[in-house]
């Protein structure tokens, strides 16, 4: 699943895939200009959604 992900992100552009030539193999990954972009615009939302859903949750009228 992990690596499926990975991939697609990867197809997409969002990340950039490097192998590494070692024993045992590894492979790096790391956000391209265009993943900080979609990033830069994605966690504002995410931090909407979590105000949202907290002040909304069934939990949040047990929160102190």
């Amino acid at each position: 699943m992990l690596a499926s992900t990975l991939r697609t992100l990867a197809d997409d552009g969002l990340v950039l895939r490097e192998a590494q030539p070692t024993i045992p193999p590894r492979v790096d990954y790391r956000l391209t200009e265009l993943g900080h972009e979609v990033s830069a615009r994605l966690v504002p939302l995410m931090d909407l959604v979590m105000d949202i859903t907290e002040d909304t949750s069934p939990l949040a009228s047990r929160r102190p």
